[in-house]
Order: C-alpha cells, then sequence, then structure tokens
C-alpha cells in the first residue's frame, strides 16, 4: 500500500531512498537489534544520534537484512526492479526515546542507495536537522498546513 501510494504521488518514483520501520517488534529482528544495541551502543544515546549503522558487507547487516523487515526490503526490490533498479542496502537502527513502551522503541531505516551513487543519509542530515528545529518551535497543527514541511517531514523524519 505505501508503495502504491509512493508510485502514484512521487514524481519520479525511483527515487525511493528510505525504508522505515518503526517499532520493530517481531521475534527474530528484536533480539538481534537488543544484542547490537548492547554489543554496540553507548548505554545512554539514544534516538537518530545513537544509532548503529551496517552495509549489507557485514555480518551484522546481513543479519539484519534477514530479518522480516529486511525481507520486506528485498521483497520490495524484487518486486519493483524494473521501476528502482539496482540497489546497494545500508541498515541503521536506533531507539526512539520519545516512545514509552520500550519494546516499541526499536526503529530501522534501510537506505536504498542506487547503483553507483552514493549514500544519501550524510545529504539529509543537516536537513532532518533544521526539520527537527522547527517541528520543536512550531506547533505540529501550524505545521500541517504547510504542504512543502509535510512532505519533507514525510520523507526526512525518521
Amino acid at each position: 500500500v505505501v508503495w502504491e501510494t509512493w508510485k502514484a504521488n512521487a514524481p519520479k518514483p525511483d527515487t525511493l531512498r528510505f525504508y522505515a520501520v518503526d517499532g520493530v517488534i517481531n521475534d527474530v529482528a528484536a533480539p538481534l537489534m537488543d544484542y547490537l544495541f548492547k554489543r554496540d551502543a553507548e548505554p545512554d544515546e539514544m534516538g537518530w544520534e545513537g544509532r548503529l549503522t551496517y552495509g549489507l558487507d557485514s555480518d551484522e547487516g546481513k543479519a539484519l537484512f534477514g530479518t522480516p523487515s529486511g525481507l520486506a526490503v528485498a521483497w520490495l526490490l524484487i518486486r519493483n526492479y524494473g521501476i528502482l533498479g539496482r540497489r546497494d542496502l545500508r541498515v541503521s537502527i536506533f531507539r526512539d526515546e520519545e516512545k514509552e513502551e520500550e519494546k516499541e522503541k526499536r526503529c530501522m531505516i534501510w537506505e536504498l542507495i542506487p547503483e553507483g551513487g552514493k549514500s544519501t543519509f550524510d545529504e539529509y542530515e543537516s536537513r532532518i536537522d533544521f526539520v527537527q528545529s522547527i517541528a520543536q518551535v512550531l506547533p505540529y497543527s501550524c505545521l500541517q498546513k504547510h504542504k512543502q514541511y509535510e512532505r519533507l517531514v514525510t520523507v526526512l523524519d525518521f
């Protein structure tokens, strides 16, 4: 459903760059993510700043790709190869500190890098900071009225 919406509304559907999974609770990915957080993350680092990023050239990246969330990305790419083409993948996992229940805090973002392209995380990092700083100052109801902001948040708000 999300892909069909993207395909119908994006000026260029082949520009899809991210696939986000919020509140990872499945029995395969959740324990793996908890293990990686315990092993690799700073204990009090949460949110996007405390993210862990892995490519598919690492064992961690391959393991995350084998989870139900990773397989959904694989299926998306396989089914839509004619539109999206070949992509390199990178996954970032993080804990959303704003969620109340611990089990809902796990999030992952898959970056779909076009073949021969470069990572866009760094390019979007400054935009994300900008959007988040605006969101902290203005009430959301005010921001909802601005389509440009809404589109930016939809693409960038992890």
